[in-house]
């Protein structure tokens, strides 16, 4: 099966979409859970790398709901330096602990403070600065007759179907869920019935191919996906959303020059063309 990067993120490509996410649908949640893990496991070795050929390249470790604007980033820093960069996506908890475990990373861009606070206290990273900002949405699928107005009603609005989400246990999106779903007094109601992923666009894929009735996501996970928004989520109702660049005590000055980059005007403006709001939310 071949995976795109695209404006979706880490999708199927069209092509297969009429094929394998048909038979997705009659799939066991478990079943496409565990693939969907495994295809992320395989993203984390898959590295893309842009620039020139000297030198050895900077090496960003990017959690997943974040592909396409590290790349971005990463590809108009190498135009304007020449320097070599190179982007590794998966989950925020995945990309920790391979670096705690050695995996050559010179940043660490995340959306959840514990595991920012895990490779600064266990690889010696810096403490980070903050570069944007983000919110949740619930998602249907794209033909939904489901008509959500108060995130209080998401449990009888189910059906028969699952809840997806990155796994609250340790996705960033999946906490803020829980989080959201805790404020809103319907936490008890849906915990049995989520189906956790391991990452964001995992929760977001199982929504796409009908495995799961409802999920909430990042809203700048579902441009150009079969996805469609019933609801955005009060902010209040979790943590505020802040996605963290750190970066490795060992890192060279090559790295260091992209991580004051990321914290440019320059930056800030590509992240808000992403449609990701300021750092402060805005």
């Amino acid at each position: 099966m071949c995976f795109a990067w695209g404006a979706a993120g880490l999708l199927p490509e069209r092509p297969s979409q009429t094929g394998i996410l048909k038979k997705l649908k009659n799939w066991p949640v478990k079943q496409i859970i565990s693939a969907l893990e495994k295809f992320t496991l395989c993203c984390l070795f898959t590295l893309a790398t842009i620039g020139s050929a000297s030198g050895a390249p900077v090496s960003v470790f990017a959690a997943a709901s974040a592909a396409e604007i590290m790349q971005k980033l990463a590809a108009d820093f190498s135009s304007d330096t020449g320097i070599e960069m190179r982007v590794v996506v998966a989950g925020s908890s995945t990309l920790a602990q391979q670096i705690v475990a050695g995996a050559p990373a010179d940043l660490f861009v995340s959306a959840n403070p514990e595991w920012v606070a895990f490779v600064k206290d266990k690889a010696g990273f810096s403490s980070g600065a903050v570069l944007f900002s983000n919110r949740l949405v619930v998602i249907a699928p794209k033909g939904s007759t489901v008509e959500l107005t108060d995130l209080a009603a998401i449990a009888s609005n189910l059906g028969d179907g699952r809840l997806a989400l990155g796994d609250p246990a340790h996705v960033p999106a999946g906490i803020y869920a829980r989080q959201a779903l805790q404020g809103a007094g319907v936490w008890a109601e849906v915990e049995n019935r989520v189906a956790p992923a391991s990452n964001v666009r995992a929760a977001l894929r199982l929504v796409s191919a009908g495995a799961a009735s409802l999920g909430i996501v990042y809203v700048t996970d579902i441009s150009g996906t079969d996805v469609e928004i019933l609801l955005e989520i009060d902010p209040a109702l979790h943590e505020t959303i802040a996605y963290v660049a750190t970066i490795a005590p060992e890192a060279d000055m090559d790295a260091v020059r992209f991580f004051d980059f990321l914290q440019t005007d320059a930056a800030k403006s590509v992240a808000l063309e992403f449609g990701y709001p300021g750092a402060g939310g805005e």
